[in-house]
């Protein structure tokens, strides 16, 4: 079973610190009206393809935030949620402290804080910030495509990589690996059967063909 770890809506908010005191604690930029300049997008999309050519354009970076709109800070701790060392990354916290008004402090992870302050400001996407989160995360690992093609509701801001690669094992391997284990074939039993776990503990359900399973939490905690 192959999985893309992907960490959205309520776990993302939660692991963030959403609505926290810490994050109130700094009054919010200026949101400007209007569509986003489409030389700061492009600028943002050629940023990106330097960057999976391993080049990183400092020049284009400079171009994306010139326009000053807050909103651009989006991609910027997008792009910091995978370059995380280096003068590219510096370059990047720069980026946003120009963006937004706001110095990342040293002893915060920049994703992180970025994400965090940026929630708490409410500040929106624009238009095609789906797009462009697209071509980066596609270019990061092309199996990520289906989250991207079409909406589905979701609130783009709030997804992000999980931090883990995909399980790429071998069906039935389970050597170790930089990933998620995928529950591979798991052994089963039925309701009547399950007294081993408590009726107040949580399962997650899954129903196909008119036929029902619940996975318990504490091994979905372990797998994917």
């Amino acid at each position: 079973m192959m999985s893309i770890r992907l960490l959205t809506l309520a776990g993302l908010m939660s692991a963030l610190g959403f609505g926290s005191s810490t994050a109130q604690s700094h009054p919010g930029p200026n949101v400007p009206e209007g569509e986003f300049s489409p030389v700061a997008e492009a600028a943002f999309s050629d940023l990106t393809e330097g960057v999976f050519e391993g080049q990183f354009d400092y020049e284009l970076l400079s171009t994306a935030v010139d326009n000053g709109d807050v909103r651009g800070a989006w991609y910027i701790v997008d792009l910091l949620r995978f370059v995380q060392e280096g003068q590219p990354r510096v370059a990047l916290e720069e980026a946003f402290a120009r963006s937004t008004g706001v110095q990342t402090p040293e002893d915060a992870s920049a994703w992180l804080w970025g994400t965090n302050r940026m929630l708490s400001w409410g500040i929106p996407a624009w238009d095609g910030y789906r797009d462009l989160k697209r071509q980066l995360f596609v270019g990061v690992d092309a199996r990520w495509a289906p989250f991207f093609d079409q909406d589905h509701g979701v609130d783009w801001r709030i997804l992000t990589w999980g931090g883990v690669q995909p399980d790429d094992r071998p069906f039935g391997d389970n050597g170790p690996c930089h990933c998620i284990p995928s529950l591979d074939n798991p052994g089963t039993t039925s309701a009547d059967g399950g007294d081993w776990y408590d009726d107040d503990k949580i399962v997650f359900g899954l129903l196909v063909n008119d036929e029902a399973i619940a996975f318990p939490k504490n091994q979905m905690e372990e797998h994917e």
